[in-house]
């Protein structure tokens, strides 16, 4: 995990992360409506298929207790090694920018191709792992406190948290606005956690083994379900 490029991304550290479940999209306009009854979005006419955004770190929180409160399931944001690893799925990862760029026109919406907004999940082609837009569309909240760099990092992958209220919480997989370079699965990104703006949104880790007792089911939680397209982080249908 982690990379050379940039100081925030050292040292480079091996992790072992456990098997869990990971969105195939990200939490699209339709779904957190569902659960949430409103849509904080600002490109509502892109569809309720497009990521919800202009969403904070708070409010990504708000929206994973009450989904775990209606399915009895223990929905979370990913760790930021689980997302780096999802993000990298176990392929070769370009060597130079051209390269780069080619990747990235076939995977993501990014500033070169996007036309300045959002688009819906799921068009560009997925990634190794079966997962579409983990760089590009939107950047999506992840569980971990910021720090400035790898050093006490948890070897098992699990997310680095601070007893500061006032932390940053780290970003990952850039945006529609923002350029290439940015949208490296080691790069890192962090805001105030209840920064929202319009290329914020976020994707639902959830772990294997439910870890909550069952409610009964309400017609938000029949209509909506955004971590049933998912995968263990190993790469296998669930």
């Amino acid at each position: 995990m982690g990379s050379t490029s940039h100081l925030s991304e050292q040292p480079v550290h091996q992790v072992v992360i456990a098997s869990f479940l990971l969105g195939k999209y990200e939490v699209t306009q339709g779904e957190w409506t569902a659960i949430m009854g409103s849509n904080p979005s600002a490109n509502t006419a892109c569809g309720e298929r497009c990521p919800v955004e202009r969403i904070s770190w708070n409010e990504a929180q708000t929206f994973i207790h009450r989904l775990k409160q209606l399915t009895g399931l223990n929905y979370r944001l990913p760790s930021e090694a689980e997302w780096e690893y999802a993000a990298r799925a176990n392929t070769r990862l370009a060597t130079d920018s051209e390269e780069e760029v080619e990747q990235l026109q076939q995977n993501a919406w990014y500033s070169k191709n996007s036309k300045g907004h959002v688009h819906p999940v799921g068009q560009k082609a997925p990634n190794g792992f079966g997962l579409h837009d983990m760089q590009g569309n939107v950047c999506e909240w992840v569980e971990d406190a910021f720090h400035e760099n790898y050093l006490g990092a948890h070897p098992n992958g699990k997310p680095r948290l601070s007893h500061s209220e006032s932390i940053r919480r780290v970003l990952r997989g850039g945006s529609w606005f923002n350029e290439h370079k940015l949208l490296r699965p080691h790069h890192r990104n962090s805001d105030a956690p209840e920064a929202s703006y319009v290329f914020f949104g976020l994707r639902l880790a959830r772990d294997v083994a439910p870890a909550l007792p069952a409610l009964k089911a309400t017609r938000a939680e029949q209509s909506s379900d955004p971590a049933s397209d998912g995968i263990h982080a190993s790469g296998l249908t669930p």
